[in-house]
């Protein structure tokens, strides 16, 4: 037994040190996320912020759960007509700018994973949400898996209800392609140097019967030109020959236009130098491919970014266009419109707790067949109290803030 025993403390200490040499990666990342993230656009730091988290997954135990989320939850004080200022027909997502401009609630997830004896790797994701409706929903359910071919070693193949494409503009709180709910898809399929994600969604429905809507998405991405990266995007929405929903119910819930059988959607986006330009055009939809709704038309123009001036100052900016173009609807409006922001926030980091932002942000729609323009301006100062104050996404963050604006929709 004393013989065997500097064999075990050696095999315990080579234990240790594996887990120790684990946890310094992680922490390394996260530091690097940190220090990346004035210069980085927020793709770039989620694909970082996607290591950090699968390696916390690769370490946990059988028993052990991974927590992430977001939430925001707070008091305001009212002393104008309304506490947030909006601009009635904004098709660019919170274009007033969405510092100070938000209501409350929060997302909340949790993960682990399970390694197979022959190698591969699962994930099992929960998420619930409650987003200020007094409503508690499951928002994610899935299970994946990865490492099932060697010829494709980072392929991941998932089935259940998650989030199959969200890519956003930060200052504007804008997905401009939103598919959520129940399918299936796979990620990182290789080809050559590229990778392919492609997944079939049918929306988050309770039944099976409860929806015929459909849509596949796609995205193809590891696509580098020079300095620039580049994604790009299809989706394309259908109906299937199970569909029952009357006409009239669809026409509420779109503001009194048909249902088309298809839309589809493409899109580019470019990231150079810690900026992301976006294009995406819709044909019989807007955001999503799920919309179905006939004669829409949208464009869209997007650029935003982080400029770092000095280690203490940080420029965010967004500038956006969007075009509508829409038929009469069954009411006899025609609501074509075109929708112009600009949001600036310079941010001030006096040490690594305490930080001053100030958001300035202006939005226009302006309607193409009425006499009708609809603008809105906002001033947000906030005082911040941060877990890493030189990073403008740390978190957790105590927010005190005071906001003026005015909206005028004729």
């Amino acid at each position: 037994m004393f013989k065997a025993l500097p064999v075990a403390l050696a095999v315990s200490a080579a234990l240790a040190s594996m887990s120790a040499v684990a946890g310094t990666k992680v922490e390394q990342l996260e530091k690097r996320i940190q220090e990346l993230e004035a210069r980085l656009d927020s793709n770039q730091i989620q694909e970082l912020q996607d290591q950090v988290n699968k390696m916390e997954l690769d370490q946990a135990s059988d028993f052990d759960v991974v927590f992430s989320g977001y939430a925001r939850y707070g008091i305001t004080d009212q002393r104008g007509d309304a506490k947030e200022v909006k601009t009635a027909g904004a098709l660019n997502g919170n274009a007033t700018g969405r510092l100070g401009n938000e209501s409350n609630g929060g997302e909340f997830q949790v993960a682990t994973t399970r390694t197979s004896a022959s190698g591969t790797k699962w994930d099992l994701v929960l998420m619930i949400d409650e987003w200020g409706n007094n409503t508690t929903e499951v928002r994610k359910m899935y299970a994946g898996v990865s490492n099932i071919l060697e010829s494709q070693p980072n392929l991941y193949i998932w089935a259940g209800r998650n989030f199959h494409q969200r890519p956003m503009s930060d200052l504007n709180d804008y997905y401009w392609i939103r598919h959520d709910g129940q399918g299936a898809g796979l990620q990182n399929f290789q080809l050559n140097t590229l990778n392919m994600d492609m997944s079939m969604d049918m929306g988050m429905v309770e039944s099976l019967t409860d929806s015929s809507r459909r849509a596949l998405t796609a995205k193809l991405h590891g696509i580098e030109i020079g300095e620039t990266a580049l994604n790009l995007y299809a989706n394309y929405g259908f109906s299937s020959d199970g569909d029952r929903k009357e006409t009239k119910d669809y026409n509420q819930e779109f503001g009194g236009y048909n249902r088309s059988s298809n839309a589809y959607q493409l899109a580019a986006e470019f990231l150079f130098s810690g900026q992301k330009a976006v294009v995406r055009y819709a044909d019989n939809a807007v955001n999503s491919a799920f919309d179905l709704v006939s004669g829409h038309e949208a464009l869209l123009f997007s650029l935003e970014g982080g400029i770092p001036v000095t280690q203490n100052i940080g420029l965010h900016y967004l500038a956006a266009y969007q075009s509508l173009d829409v038929d009469t609807n069954s009411a006899g409006d025609k609501l074509s419109r075109d929708n112009y922001n600009i949001i600036i926030r310079p941010t001030y980091a006096w040490n690594e707790t305490h930080s001053t932002w100030l958001e300035m942000g202006y939005n226009v729609v302006d309607y193409q067949d009425i006499d009708a323009t609809n603008d809105s301006w906002k001033l947000t100062l906030s005082q911040n109290i941060a877990i890493d104050a030189f990073s403008a996404g740390a978190r957790p963050m105590l927010r005190f803030y005071a906001t003026v604006g005015e909206a005028d929709n004729e």
